[in-house]
This record gives structure tokens, sequence and C-alpha cells, in this order.
């Protein structure tokens, strides 16, 4: 695996991919255990155990694909601290030997680099619902895999318009989430159209809002 600080990245020659747990294992880094009981804990350690590999297998397959159909690289990155402990047990480790002298690990990093980096990528591939914001708004296409534990919040994907590229991960195999990326690299113009079309709809709902903002204070 390379290092993060010899590689140079070539635009549009790379995907970034972040990996997340069922739950935020918050326990495990805030004051007082998150003000968790141990049933809580209990709870969400069986969660994320029992679904941490068969997630990531299937956000491997893609990889995999991606690597060996384009003989380019994958950023595996962070959104939150505690991704950076499971990156290599569930998305480096795992991998063909063939695969992982294309595969880079990246640290903690704040958004501001992470957005500098997401501008240059191919695409962005998260567990995480944020980093995709993030590529949006670099004019980078996206896919987010979707947990059920995530929350209400996944579901402003689909209230923008960006329904083909949400997989709800207890329905999707490993084999649609790398023919999925396989057509997203292919169809650069569709999927640039797709993500203008989306940006498009955010940009009417800001107004909307203030404009309706503004009605109320006449």
């Amino acid at each position: 695996m390379h290092s993060w600080l010899k590689i140079n990245f070539k635009t549009n020659k790379f995907i970034c991919v972040i990996p997340r747990l069922r739950y935020t294992p918050y326990h495990l880094f805030n004051p007082n255990k998150n003000g968790w009981n141990e049933q809580k804990i209990k709870q969400v350690e069986e969660t994320n155990e029992k679904y941490k590999e068969v997630d990531h297998a299937k956000l491997r397959e893609a990889m995999i694909s991606w690597v060996r159909e384009t003989g380019n690289k994958v950023l595996v990155c962070p959104e939150m601290t505690y991704q950076v402990g499971i990156m290599d047990e569930l998305l480096i480790d795992p991998l063909p030997a063939d695969v992982k002298p294309f595969v880079i690990k990246r640290g903690y990093w704040l958004p501001d680099e992470a957005a500098s980096v997401y501008a240059k990528a191919r695409s962005v591939v998260s567990f995480e619902c944020h980093s995709p914001i993030i590529a949006a708004a670099n004019n980078v296409p996206f896919f987010y895999l979707r947990q059920p534990e995530d929350t209400i919040k996944g579901q402003m994907y689909y209230d923008l318009g960006f329904n083909n590229w949400i997989f709800e991960i207890d329905k999707t195999t490993g084999k649609q989430l790398a023919y999925a990326l396989r057509n997203q690299w292919k169809n650069k113009r569709a999927s640039k159209s797709y993500l203008k079309k989306g940006m498009s709809n955010i940009d009417n709902m800001y107004r909307q809002r203030c404009d309706a903002m503004v009605a109320t204070i006449k």
C-alpha cells in the first residue's frame, strides 16, 4: 500500500471510499461513555459486529472492479476519527494481492482538505452521508451507501432527486454497486448531467425557501 504523502493524484484517476459502522461508537470516545448504559453499548457493539463485514464486502467488490478495470487508485478515507481504525480491517486487508498496491489510506483530515481531494476524484463512494454532499458541491459524482441505522437524514438524497445514486445497503449486492460505479465512470457526461440536475433542484429549493422567508417579513 502506498504512503499518502508520496502520492501525486491525477484528476479523475482515482475514487474515494469512506467506511462506516452501523452505529457510531460514541461510547468509545465521548465522556461518560456518551451517557449510554451497558444495554445500549451491547446493542451498538453487537449490531456493528454483525454487519461490518457484510456491508464493507460490498464496497470492496466495487473497489476491486475499479482497480482491475481502470488500473487507477483508490483512496480510503475517513469522515469521522474512529473510521481510521477500521479501514485496514474492513476495506484494505481483505483485498486481493493484485489490488492492494493501488490502495492508499488517508488518516483523519478536516473538511477543507477533504473537499480539495474530492474535487479531483472521479467518484466518492461513501457509507457516510456528508462526504457525498462535499463531492456534489465540487461537481463530483458520488454514491451514498445508506445503512438503515443512519437516521432520517439520508432521506435528503431522495428529496433532491438523486435516487439513482443511493444504495440501501441491505437491499444491495456488491455486483450491483460495482455495476453502478462502472456505469458512472464510463458515462462521465451523463453522470455530470445527472449531478447538475440534482444541484439545480437544490438551487431551486434554496431560492423558494428564501423567497418564503422574505415574504413573511414583508
